[in-house]
């Protein structure tokens, strides 16, 4: 029975090492080179069959291969694989853990040997091979010995949006997990920045209704004093409130915010209270005024 497509690759897995078939043939370090060599999907794409049996459907499919040599002389195969999840499941519980090439020699009238089929099977090289030499036998065709087979780190398959670049544990590939994203911190209540803006507007009036009282004055110093005091003092808790408003924040803060205007209000009041008491210097003649806005 053919398992679902996980879409999923492996890292590189060793399939194959030069030496002895299961019926004491000789596959040499020149097949698997050629292998490597030829192997194209677009050509023939080898499929991976459990117990090299075509009963129950193929288990995925050799995506890629690569020969290389070890520190020991030996010329080793590896591959990419695309394995079903049903292949993915029985590896995770200690089955089908070996891997065993069906290599063809002059595929096609190259003169190369290319690689036709993967089996896994149950059983390792030094144990249960009669039946898979029968077989062998049987369909005319070679099975490299088997050798150790775990599918362990695996990533996307090229052109598969919905896997990330990234190398996964198995597990979070299988079972689709993604790790958690940082939580986005809610907006600012719309109608909050609203009330807060007219409330800026408003204070900002008040402080340009007070300059133009102020210079409509030419007098008394000691008044004058003490309303640029009292106006440098509205200027600076304007500022703080900015500053504070454009914070990370800011839904709190505008709260915090109201809650201080009651306390500036009683200020306007004393200030516009001492200026309808300070005489007019020039009376009858037009009031001139400058006005500034605060920001």
């Amino acid at each position: 029975m053919s398992g679902k497509s996980s879409q999923l690759m492996t890292d590189w897995i060793c399939i194959a090492t030069e030496g002895e078939t299961v019926d004491g043939r000789e596959i040499p370090a020149s097949w698997l080179t050629e292998m490597a060599e030829t192997y194209d999907t677009a050509l023939y794409t080898a499929l991976i069959w459990p117990e090299h049996e075509r009963y129950w459907g193929n288990s995925g499919e050799v995506l890629e291969l690569k020969a290389e040599a070890t520190d020991a002389g030996l010329t080793k195969l590896y591959a990419r694989l695309c394995p079903t999840d049903d292949l993915i499941y029985s590896n995770r519980r200690n089955q089908l853990l070996f891997a065993s090439i069906e290599p063809v020699e002059n595929f096609r009238g190259s003169g190369k040997t290319y690689l036709k089929g993967l089996g896994v099977t149950n059983t390792p090289a030094s144990i249960g091979t009669d039946r898979m030499r029968f077989a062998a036998e049987q369909n005319n065709a070679i099975y490299g010995a088997p050798v150790p087979f775990v599918i362990d780190m695996v990533t996307k398959r090229p052109g598969d949006k919905d896997m990330s670049d990234e190398k996964k544990p198995l597990w979070q590939s299988i079972f689709g997990a993604k790790p958690q994203e940082p939580a986005t911190p809610p907006p600012a209540a719309q109608q909050d920045n609203k009330e807060f803006t007219e409330a800026m507007k408003g204070m900002a009036q008040a402080v340009v209704d007070l300059e133009q009282k102020y210079n409509a004055l030419s007098g008394d110093k000691e008044k004058i004093a003490q309303l640029e005091k009292t106006v440098g003092d509205i200027k600076e808790q304007i500022t703080e409130i900015t500053q504070l408003f454009n914070t990370e924040k800011a839904k709190e803060q505008v709260k915090e915010l109201f809650t201080a205007l009651p306390d500036l209000l009683p200020k306007f009041k004393k200030l516009d209270e001492t200026f309808s008491k300070v005489p007019d210097p020039n009376p009858g003649e037009k009031e001139k005024t400058t006005a500034s806005m605060i920001c």
